[in-house]
């Protein structure tokens, strides 16, 4: 007697994503300051605990042109997903969102 057995399909799974939030404060593609925000607790100090993450995110706050820090982020994997100016706010900040695969 003869028995063939299946093997269930592997299906590969996607590399998890990261998202972070560039916030820029100033006027159309300059800005005064920009940080980004990788989803910490705000009420606490922004302390990211990835040293690669905490690096760019040092690096980003001596950028002044988005174009430039957006191709920066570009540069290091990230992908901009959206743009919007953010609400409640009167003083200009507008956030972008990027992802990245991990």
């Amino acid at each position: 007697m003869t028995v063939h057995a299946q093997r269930s399909p592997v299906v590969p799974t996607a590399p998890p994503v990261k998202y972070c939030l560039l916030y820029t404060l100033g006027s159309n593609f300059y800005a005064s300051s920009m940080r980004l925000d990788y989803g910490q607790n705000q009420r606490k100090k922004r302390v990211v605990e990835d040293s690669s993450l905490a690096t760019l995110a040092t690096t980003i706050e001596e950028f002044t042109s988005v174009p430039a820090a957006l191709s920066y982020l570009d540069s290091q994997g990230w992908e901009l997903v959206q743009a919007a100016t953010l609400p409640n706010d009167q003083t200009g900040h507008i956030g972008y969102l990027l992802r990245r695969r991990s």
